[in-house]
């Protein structure tokens, strides 16, 4: 064989070998990346599954007559607990102390809407009015039609109740980071016009009681610390949101929130679940 002839054989086995390391590489990468998967499904598997099993235990203490003892806090305060080596964290709130998205007044409405830092929190108030309002005429559908359309909406207000918090991401003005502020601390299930300010965020409470957030931050703060005024919601009808984030000593975690209305144990069903939401609250 030639001298140039065997540099060229050299070459292209070189090549061969260069090209056979990256298959394997990829190969070796593409097996790594796999299993890194499913040991995070696992994991995540097992902090739902532990974030369930504390979910319904908590609904079913709801359930029972409130302990004197050891009263269960439905005013949002968070519970720490350490269950199969994950930190679990659960907390309760009636939804008696939310924004109830179809009895709230106009002006209790503008307020939220301006803690939350909604721009024209008025216009936006009366839009929030509009959709939950009956339309009584054509030409009234066909001016807020006109509304919506100017302001980059294909749609117009439902003319009818809240058929759920989502709903609230269809009023011109709110945008996801607004909405993500503004969805814990909203209801449909209160039947209140006014939330009651023992059960209420710092956000609902400065927008209920006319405190400034500073203030109603720090009485919120001050209330949580200190047993509860009111015990558990037990009777019949009421409605709970519980939320339960469970999270491994590696950083996985699951979280699930459920809002449910207790029936009793002779009902055909001891609850009802309204809303459920897997692994974050909007």
């Amino acid at each position: 064989m030639k001298r140039d002839q065997r540099g060229s054989a050299l070459l292209i086995v070189l090549w061969a070998c260069t090209l056979l390391a990256i298959l394997v590489g990829s190969y070796a990468l593409v097996a790594r990346v796999e299993v890194l998967q499913a040991r995070y499904q696992l994991a995540h598997a097992r902090a739902r599954d532990t974030a369930e099993a504390a979910l319904i235990e908590t609904i079913f203490s709801l359930l029972q007559a409130p302990d004197p003892a050891v009263p269960l806090r439905t005013d949002g305060a968070i519970r720490h607990l350490t269950r199969e080596g994950m930190d679990v964290r659960i907390s309760v709130r009636d939804e008696r102390g939310k924004i109830d998205l179809n009895q709230a007044p106009a002006g209790l409405l503008q307020r939220w809407l301006a803690q939350a830092g909604v721009k024209d929190a008025r216009d936006v108030a009366a839009a929030l009015i509009a959709w939950r309002s009956p339309i009584l005429t054509l030409g009234q559908r066909q001016r807020q039609d006109a509304r919506y359309r100017a302001a980059g909406a294909d749609y117009g207000p439902r003319g009818a109740p809240f058929a759920s918090v989502e709903e609230l991401g269809r009023i011109p003005g709110l945008g996801p980071a607004t909405l993500k502020l503004m969805l814990p601390d909203a209801t449909l299930w209160s039947g209140m016009a006014v939330p009651m300010p023992e059960l209420a965020s710092a956000r609902v409470l400065a927008a209920s009681t006319g405190l400034d957030p500073a203030a109603a931050g720090q009485a919120y703060l001050a209330r949580i610390s200190r047993p509860m005024a009111i015990t558990a919601a037990t009777a019949w009808g009421a409605v709970e949101s519980v939320e339960v984030s469970a999270e491994a000593r590696d950083g996985v975690r699951a979280t699930l929130a459920a809002t449910v209305r207790l029936q009793g144990w002779s009902a055909d069903r001891a609850y009802t679940v309204l809303r459920w939401q897997e692994d974050g609250m909007p």
